[in-house]
């Protein structure tokens, strides 16, 4: 049994790790590609609050379905704890989603600044985004369960990059890209590109983390 939740839900604010496929979807793992990166939270409250939320999606998995009443079996995580106590938390979603007509359109994960006005991006102009930029992720949820296991995965629907870290080694904090460097401090690296050509447009998104009970 498997449902997907419309509801979206935004992150604490955390540090990308791990491979990072957000721009363009890999097909590394899943031939008909993928998107997928991790989010590692390190503030110790949002770590208590998000994986207590994480932990009740997972049970709803099992409250509809076949297998509802039946042996819980595996749960299958969407995080885990690192050595150090840092939540490293799971995102992916598939490159493609199916359409109501049994077809299947392609999926592309929305960007915004840290002033929340939506960044421009395409197959030959990305920001290179890689590990260590720091950003909060807008996701919904896609519960499953069989027999055996259940979880829930975490569906990216658009990130907030608060701090931008760039595998492109161009460096120019006076280029259209430099507001990119957005609340956190240190070094960012980006292409010297226009990824906002045209009006800006500002999101009507909430960014707050918002702890569920």
């Amino acid at each position: 049994m498997s449902f997907r939740n419309s509801k979206t839900r935004v992150s604490p604010k955390g540090e990308l790790a791990g491979f990072i496929a957000i721009e363009r979807p890999t097909v590394k793992y899943d031939a008909d590609g993928i998107y997928m990166f991790k989010l590692n939270i390190s503030n110790e409250a949002d770590i208590e609050t998000f994986s207590g939320m994480i932990d009740r999606l997972a049970q709803l998995s099992l409250q509809s379905g076949e297998y509802a009443d039946s042996d819980k079996g595996e749960l299958m995580p969407s995080y885990d704890i690192t050595e150090e106590g840092i939540l490293s938390v799971k995102f992916k979603q598939n490159a493609s989603i199916p359409t109501q007509k049994g077809g299947r359109v392609p999926y592309k994960i929305k960007l915004y600044d840290s002033n929340n006005k939506f960044i421009k991006y395409s197959e030959e102009k990305v920001l290179g985004i890689r590990a260590g930029t720091i950003c909060k992720v807008l996701f919904s949820t896609y519960h499953w369960s069989s027999a055996q296991k259940y979880g829930v995965r975490l569906q990216p629907i658009g990130i907030k990059i608060l701090a931008l870290q760039s595998y492109i080694s161009t460096h120019d904090p006076e280029d259209d890209l430099g507001h990119l460097l957005g609340e956190e401090e240190g070094e960012y690296h980006h292409t010297p590109v226009d990824f906002t050509t045209g009006p800006a447009r500002r999101a009507s998104i909430d960014w707050d983390y918002k702890y569920e009970e």
